[in-house]
């Protein structure tokens, strides 16, 4: 029996949870032929074909080599190889137009570089699908050198006789030869944005910072200075200096529970928070010491978290807060309170019952940042074993509130402290009911 390697192993188990059939995988179609040479098109990655002569160079010939592009999502959105090669490709439904993914096709180079990130070469046998054995393919992701973001993957495919021990090496090759072109295109955007803006009369002391349109710092600094106006200009945001809210700033209150949109306060101003920015200002406020921009960078985004779109974030808060937040590391400079740290400190001091009243809601429910998730059911798990433990009114406006209202052991609790034969109970027992059919 083959022993496979750990990225393989790994691999195959999610090709098997995904329900994909060793036996003969039938690839998901989300587009024509000519939707998906529309789609690529599209793509950053089509401006850069040329650096993909030497794939395109091995295709050729009387060979069964086969050059794939897909984008991030795994979609093949461009081919190139010989007669022999594509109609091979048909038999196991490799066209434009289909997903090329692990849960689609099972364990291939090109499913597993998106999943892994990394330059993958996948042979024969190593490969989920039986129908696949007879290829060998190599790929690699080409990721955005600002955001990190999957920009698509490059992919030879082919017999494994074709296929020598630089392969990977030449495919790995030129996707980092993308990468790079990619970085200095921007680098020279950069440079003419600069120019024209500075050609401004009086910009020289007016312009702040320069962000380009991935987040990354192009001009400036992150020093706290208060912020005067955002404006955008072919996609880089720049900010100007000003004179920032016009009080000096004054203690800042965060509403961060309950389903509505979160909200900061400050001066007798009321702000609407994007989600964004409400996840930014939430971790802000647990850190009385700041944060780096790459600590809440991957807080919030985990490995593929990038810095620039924190500064992004970052600026844009302060035209509302102005020196209320610092920089390096970022961190609030003023009193500052939060409905978050109500419930906390309520609990603290043994008030379970102004807790609960407190407890409006999930912390930022709409947010799926990891760190977020976290905070909000270590919350969440606070205010219930406290009402739980406490009884009572406790108990019973725990139940009664927004978030325990789905809660089964919270409310067969509740029904048990109800009176035997009250409307109270009969109540309690005919919410508890639908919760057990709901879950049944």
């Amino acid at each position: 029996m083959m022993r496979l390697r750990p990225l393989v192993a790994g691999s195959w188990r999610r090709a098997f949870r995904a329900g994909v059939d060793p036996g003969r995988a039938t690839p998901v179609m989300v587009h024509d032929d000519r939707e998906a040479g529309a789609r690529f098109e599209s793509l950053l990655l089509a401006r850069h074909l040329d650096l993909v002569a030497p794939l395109i160079e091995a295709t050729r010939g009387g060979g069964g080599r086969l050059l794939v592009i897909t984008a991030a999502d795994g979609e093949i959105v461009m081919m190139r190889g010989g007669a022999a090669a594509r109609r091979r490709g048909d038999r196991i439904g490799m066209a434009p137009g289909v997903l090329w993914t692990e849960s689609s096709v099972g364990t291939n180079a090109i499913g597993t570089s998106i999943s892994q990130r990394a330059l993958v070469r996948i042979d024969g046998p190593e490969h989920f699908v039986m129908t696949h054995h007879e290829w060998t393919c190599v790929a690699a992701p080409i990721t955005d050198p600002d955001s990190g973001e999957l920009l698509g993957v490059i992919d030879l495919s082919g017999p494994v006789r074709e296929f020598g021990p630089d392969t990977a090496a030449l495919v790995g090759a030129v996707g980092q030869l993308i990468e790079r072109q990619i970085a200095v295109e921007r680098r020279a955007a950069d440079a003419r944005i600069l120019a024209d803006l500075f050609a401004r009369p009086g910009a020289a002391g007016r312009v702040a910072a320069v962000l380009s349109p991935t987040g990354r710092l192009v001009w400036g600094s992150d020093d706290g200075q208060p912020a005067g106006e955002c404006e955008h200009y072919e996609g880089y945001t720049v900010v100007t200096t000003g004179p920032g809210p016009s009080a000096a700033p004054g203690p800042v209150r965060l509403r961060l529970l309950g389903p509505g949109e979160p909200e900061l306060s400050m001066n007798g101003r009321v702000t609407r928070l994007t989600q964004r920015r409400a996840d930014l200002l939430a971790l802000i406020a647990r850190a009385p010491d700041g944060l780096s921009a790459d600590a809440l960078a991957e807080a919030l985004y985990g490995d593929r978290g990038r810095p620039g779109t924190v500064r992004t974030e970052v600026h844009r808060a302060r035209q509302s807060l102005g020196a209320a937040l610092a920089g390096d590391p970022y961190r609030f400079t003023v009193p500052l309170s939060s409905d978050v740290g109500d419930v906390e400190g309520l609990l603290r001091r043994g008030d379970v019952r102004g807790a609960v009243r407190s407890y409006t809601g999930w912390l930022l429910p709409r947010s799926d940042a990891l760190t977020i998730e976290l905070l909000r059911q270590e919350l969440h798990e606070s205010v219930r074993a406290a009402a739980i433990a406490a009884g009572g009114q406790a108990l019973r406006e725990y139940c009664l509130g927004e978030p325990g209202g789905a809660d089964y052991h919270a409310w067969a609790r509740y029904v048990e402290q109800c009176a035997p034969g009250s409307a109270e109970r009969a109540v309690a027992d005919a919410h508890l009911n639908g919760l057990c059919r709901a879950a049944c």
